[in-house]
């Protein structure tokens, strides 16, 4: 696994600058795009994948202790109308051990097509779950969502891959940027 340090994402200064020419900040817009003021921690470029993005139903944290259950019912925490439990804007996932990120962390994906998907770390994968990087689940999953199953559209219930709800997101992931803030230190 390619770890670049300290990288900014060329798209992401790109539109920054676009919002600042159209005389936008970041707090006009909302959650929905990058932030450049969160500066990225770790930059891995993610091997060759199909872009399949498999999910998980959130009851299945039980460990009522556990950083992942207190995400999963934080006050801000919804179920959205796709059935993605999302957190200030961002979709939560699970993310394999390479990734160096902690429950509660920010980071976004950016997919093949130019498609940035914001996130927040809602479990980790266990190593015994992925490949032996420690990057991919055995179904070639990268970034696993965590969802209210019931509330998922039939066709991603019955394809189990996530890519289905938009798409923009049937793309291979490219990159994922871990950025070096937290959930609680965004409103």
């Amino acid at each position: 696994m390619k770890k670049i340090f300290k990288k900014p994402m060329m798209c992401v200064i790109l539109v920054s600058m676009y919002l600042m020419l159209c005389g936008y900040t970041y707090d006009d817009i909302g959650y929905g795009i990058p932030n450049p003021s969160y500066g990225v921690e770790t930059r891995f470029i993610v091997p060759e994948n199909d872009g399949f993005k498999s999910f998980m139903d959130y009851r299945k944290i039980t460990s009522v202790r556990s950083a992942q259950y207190k995400v999963q019912h934080m006050d801000d925490i919804y179920t959205s109308d796709n059935g993605i439990r999302t957190l200030k804007g961002r979709y939560c996932l699970a993310i394999g051990t390479v990734f160096d990120a902690h429950v509660g962390q920010l980071f976004d994906i950016y997919l093949e097509n130019g498609e940035l998907i914001p996130c927040v770390v809602g479990d980790i994968k266990a190593d015994k779950d992925t490949d032996i990087n420690n990057v991919f689940s055995k179904n070639g999953c990268c970034s696993e969502f965590i969802v209210e199953t019931e509330n998922l559209p039939t066709n991603v219930q019955i394809s189990g891959n996530i890519s289905n709800i938009k798409e923009e997101w049937k793309s291979p992931v490219y990159c994922i940027d871990v950025y070096d803030i937290y959930i609680d230190e965004i409103e």
